[in-house]
């Protein structure tokens, strides 16, 4: 009856012969709270009545609602009232820190904001700095080159602006957009946890704007960036400016023992899988700015896919629970040897 129990000392074990120090992002609570292995916790994905763009398919939340403000502001508070485990987090020395969101899409944001309908806050909040720059529409359609009629026109448009001179304030608004976003999350962290760590919201791969880097910089004890590549070593250092960033997913993915799809980055067969895990997290290793690297996932996905689909050959074990040896001999040289790179911080070309 108590399988989970057994299942979880088998892991811990596994873990520590395979030579992976860490939990990593969507590990169940209960193996968490055991207090065996430094973990994380993410606190939410675009969480469920959060105030969103209304009638838009945006994966981002209105952060100019005061409603957003309220609820991401006690975002740890209300997680730790509904699960004990959470709860436990807060002062459980093993708890690294806190992910809020996983991949959520930047680009998108300005776009929405002037799509949306006049009553939207983050467009309200939009125009309003607008009037407060250029106090009348007059002076607006001057620098734009637009022919609004007036502030309500502008407010009921409903399609993006191609103005010459529209860029440079949709750039200032992306910046206090971004800028508000990261300062609420970290305030619901550090209200509850100030002595736990801000990890931010795991962006989808390592290109994004400079402005949303500068926020995360500035609010974020360690950004966090899911980066699906063959190699994280030569990735540049002053697009990080001087903050720790960890990788919170990577993974190389096979087809040769059974399955349909090798997953975002496939190699060739179980020995390249293992030399790929090698490459990359020696890279991470010897890079000043990384401070961690998170394997997605532990456990293949099933043949059939999960609940979207997604059916992946990318786990340290099958759907059975049997470990791939290659990778887990792989993991386990680089761990014994993983401090030893660190304070290298190189790496050594040993070809002829």
């Amino acid at each position: 009856q108590d399988f989970r129990s057994d299942f979880f000392d088998i892991l811990e074990r596994r873990m520590t012969a395979w030579g992976i120090n860490t939990i990593g992002s969507w590990a169940p609570y209960d193996f968490l709270s055991r207090g065996n292995k430094p973990y994380t916790v993410c606190l939410g994905e675009m969480v469920q009545g959060f105030p969103r763009f209304k009638n838009q398919n945006v994966k981002f939340y209105d952060v100019f609602d005061p409603e957003f403000e309220t609820k991401m502001g006690n975002i740890l508070r209300d997680c730790a009232e509904k699960y004990p485990l959470v709860m436990k987090s807060i002062d459980d020395p093993m708890c690294i820190g806190y992910f809020i969101d996983n991949e959520l899409r930047f680009e998108p944001i300005v776009s929405a904001t002037v799509k949306a309908e006049p009553n939207q806050p983050a467009k309200q909040e939009f125009i309003r700095g607008l009037k407060e720059k250029y106090g009348t529409i007059a002076a607006l359609n001057k620098a734009w080159g637009s022919t609004f009629y007036d502030w309500n026109a502008l407010a009921a448009n409903r399609k993006e602006f191609t103005f010459p001179g529209y860029y440079n304030d949709a750039k200032t608004f992306r910046k206090r957009f971004v800028n508000r976003y990261f300062r609420i999350c970290r305030d619901g962290i550090k209200s509850m946890a100030p002595h736990r760590l801000y990890l931010g919201c795991r962006f989808l791969g390592l290109n994004q704007r400079d402005i949303v880097w500068e926020a995360a910089a500035k609010y974020c004890d360690v950004v966090s960036a899911n980066s699906y590549t063959s190699s994280i070593f030569n990735v540049n250092m002053k697009k990080f400016r001087d903050v720790p960033l960890l990788i919170g997913e990577f993974h190389f993915g096979t087809l040769d023992r059974g399955m349909f799809i090798a997953g975002l980055v496939p190699v060739g067969d179980q020995q390249e899988q293992a030399i790929s895990f090698t490459r990359f997290v020696q890279g991470a290793l010897v890079h000043p700015n990384l401070v961690g690297a998170h394997w997605f996932q532990l456990r293949d996905q099933p043949l059939t896919g999960r609940w979207d689909g997604e059916g992946y050959r990318i786990g340290f074990v099958d759907v059975v629970d049997t470990p791939y040896p290659e990778l887990c001999k792989a993991a386990r040289e680089v761990g014994e040897n993983m401090y030893r790179y660190r304070m290298n911080g190189k790496l050594v070309n040993t070809m002829k």
